[in-house]
């Protein structure tokens, strides 16, 4: 009896201590989430073009992940996406970017999407919607 009683003490205290940890775990993915839309904003005003970028990726999270395409988990996929092609990860992004806004067609957005997909986005974005 003593032994199941530590043992319930010590799952308890292990998930209670473990709250905060997932807790912040929770906020550092909504301010990486808050911080890509907020990037993905000027973005779009800078260049309207990126928009049909960002339906294209809107799109295709709605099909590969099954969400609305105007829920905030596309929302979301696509403001990490466009994020992370922009940071300079994948050294050959940014100029198919310049690329692609020579040249801004449905086609050219659409020919994008095979850089990206749900193991860019998801880990992130569904963290930062809990």
């Amino acid at each position: 009896m003593k032994k199941v009683i530590k043992t319930c003490i010590s799952v308890a205290a292990c998930l209670l201590l473990g709250q905060p940890a997932v807790a912040a775990k929770n906020r550092n993915a909504r301010s990486l989430v808050n911080a890509a839309l907020s990037e993905q904003a000027v973005l779009i005003a800078s260049f309207p073009a990126m928009a049909q970028v960002d339906g294209a990726i809107r799109e295709d999270c709605a099909s590969k992940a099954k969400q609305d395409v105007s829920g905030a988990f596309c929302r979301c996929a696509a403001a990490v996406t466009l994020g992370l092609w922009r940071s300079g990860a994948d050294p050959k992004m940014v100029p198919r970017l310049n690329d692609y806004l020579h040249d801004p067609t449905d086609a050219a957005a659409r020919a994008l999407l095979r850089y990206q997909g749900p193991e860019l986005y998801s880990p992130v974005c569904a963290e930062g919607s809990k």
